[in-house]
């Protein structure tokens, strides 16, 4: 396995700077640690390895081209040059995911005005944040037709943003309160790709189902063609002839792993396999197989 590498098509942005910013912010709830950045960006990068799809973490100063799609969730502080990079990176038809709280100071934490840099990327400006106590919820309703397979409902909480549409959709709305009516996830369509905004902090169910939607129309590919068992971890490492498959089971009981249709060779065992493994409590197993 000498010299390969991880490709990953996904990215999540984790500035240090921004994270610095964030936990200086005064009035938004911060007392009682709501939204760290973090544990926003884990729960982002959950569904992915709960379907098996690697992801870097990456900083704002690196090269997007090379992700299908480009996750950052509450970037409030843009660092010089990153409104620019992203709008480009949309524009030649990548997919952003981003939330509320993005693109609000810029690099000396002084608000922007008018909506910020990345109001056209966005097709939206934020007119207003309320921060809610964290036992009172809202819902997001999702509109029929929204491309993503999402259900009807979803709980939000802590934070709501209030939106105002330039040429963005909205495809989900609140439910409840003054918020009734309101564009709570939004699609804009910039160029050649997409940026859909979060208005709201979601939980897990809404990040699963909504980044499933998201891999299927970006054509994101996962390591194994198939469904990976609750609590297995695959992971993979790449060099121009092999791919090196890392299974592992994180449950002290048993799991079964269904392979997809290629063929595989267990390097530990030093044996051909194939259809499915048997994966032991704690259980590891390594698998190369021919890159196409």
């Amino acid at each position: 396995m000498v010299g390969s590498t991880i490709k990953a098509e996904v990215a999540i942005v984790y500035d240090w700077e921004n994270n610095w910013a964030i936990n200086s912010l005064q009035g938004w709830n911060n007392e009682s640690k709501a939204y760290q950045l973090a544990e926003a960006c884990r729960m982002h990068y959950m569904p992915f390895w709960e379907m098996g799809i690697p992801v870097d973490t990456i900083n704002s100063q690196v090269d997007f081209s090379e992700y299908k799609l480009l996750i950052a969730p509450f970037l409030y502080m843009l660092l010089p040059g990153v409104a620019e990079k992203i709008e480009k990176y949309v524009r030649e038809g990548g997919t952003l995911v981003t939330t509320c709280g993005s693109g609000i100071v810029n690099d000396t934490d002084l608000c922007y005005l008018n909506g910020g840099p990345l109001r056209k990327g966005f097709g939206l400006y934020s007119e207003e944040m309320d921060v809610r106590p964290l036992n009172e919820t809202n819902t997001m309703v999702t509109v029929e037709g929204n491309g993503l397979y999402l259900k009807k409902e979803y709980e939000l909480n802590t934070y709501f943003d209030q939106v105002i549409l330039d040429t963005a959709e909205a495809i989900g709305t609140y439910k409840t309160d003054f918020y009734k009516g309101n564009p709570a996830l939004t699609v804009n369509q910039y160029g050649e790709g997409k940026c859909y905004y979060i208005a709201a902090k979601v939980d897990k169910e809404f990040l699963g189902d909504f980044y499933k939607g998201i891999v299927k129309n970006t054509k994101i590919e996962p390591i194994l063609n198939s469904e990976v068992p609750r609590n297995v971890s695959v992971q993979m490492r790449s060099n121009d002839k092999y791919d090196y498959i890392f299974i592992m089971n994180f449950s002290e009981k048993e799991n079964i792993v269904s392979l997809d249709d290629k063929e595989y060779f267990d390097i530990v065992n030093q044996k051909n396999i194939s259809k499915t493994l048997k994966l032991d409590g704690y259980g590891v197993m390594v698998l190369r197989r021919e890159r196409n």
